[in-house]
């Protein structure tokens, strides 16, 4: 719940920063889903 909390106050903090600051309600974190993801590889193409 605190990994949940913090990550949800730095979503907060960078897209709605007028709200940055306030406690988020618990039912409000209960209700919210996280999700990690891990990036294992990542390719592209270069074009002159």
């Amino acid at each position: 719940m605190d990994k949940k909390r913090k990550v949800l106050n730095k979503l907060v903090e960078k897209y709605t920063p007028k709200f940055a600051g306030k406690e988020l309600r618990d039912n409000m974190i209960k209700g919210t889903a996280v999700i990690e993801i891990d990036i294992v590889e990542c390719t592209g193409k270069y074009y002159k």
